[in-house]
């Protein structure tokens, strides 16, 4: 199948997810930019917690096709944590998906829920550990499983971008920059070569 084919195979199949408004194939002059704007971004603190790594959105940019989409509240994320807090190798806080995970971490002294959220207190660095080497704010690659299964697409992923790059894909796409329900979403694959 041609390239070009896959690509509006994938494009057709994002629109039909529900929760989505609009799908673009990004451009060479995009990607850079959309790099740029995370780079941008990871050099500020993420409210306090430390630096952030997009890892979602580094990863979909580095795939052979990048598309972005816009969402609205219907939109379903795959599962598992939209972000980790780690300091060195070491998760010390997390997002937690799983009902029966959190169920499981409530049970236990040494994690503090707020929410859905889990702060692991005997995984917590000093103070003044955190001074010399501040934790990271880790955005983790999601699996595309509803592209996972268009013939010629391979490694999907897809990740959430930093409000600067949300704002950027907004007014690419001609999304509205005012109504707060809507989000962005970006989505590299490979194609799967014969």
């Amino acid at each position: 199948m041609p390239h070009e084919d896959i690509v509006k195979n994938v494009l057709s199949k994002v629109r039909e997810i529900r929760g989505v408004h609009q799908a673009s194939v990004l451009t060479d002059n995009d990607i850079r930019r959309v790099l740029d704007l995370e780079k941008e971004a990871e050099m500020c603190a993420m409210i306090g917690l430390g630096r952030g790594d997009n890892q979602g959105v580094k990863t979909a940019l580095q795939r052979d096709v990048v598309i972005a989409f816009v969402t609205d509240k219907d939109y379903v994320w795959p599962t598992g944590p939209n972000f980790v807090i780690k300091w060195k190798d070491r998760v010390v806080g997390e997002e937690v998906t799983d009902s029966k995970r959190l169920d499981e971490l409530k049970k236990m002294k040494s994690v503090v829920l707020v929410g859905n959220f889990a702060l692991y207190k005997d995984r917590m660095p000093s103070i003044s550990n955190t001074m010399k080497e501040p934790p990271t704010v880790l955005f983790p690659p999601k699996q595309c499983l509803e592209i996972k299964e268009v013939e010629g697409v391979r490694d999907a992923v897809q990740g959430s971008p930093c409000s600067p790059t949300d704002r950027y894909l907004k007014k690419r796409m001609g999304a509205s920059m005012d109504d707060a329900r809507l989000g962005t979403v970006v989505m590299g694959f490979d194609l799967e070569t014969d």
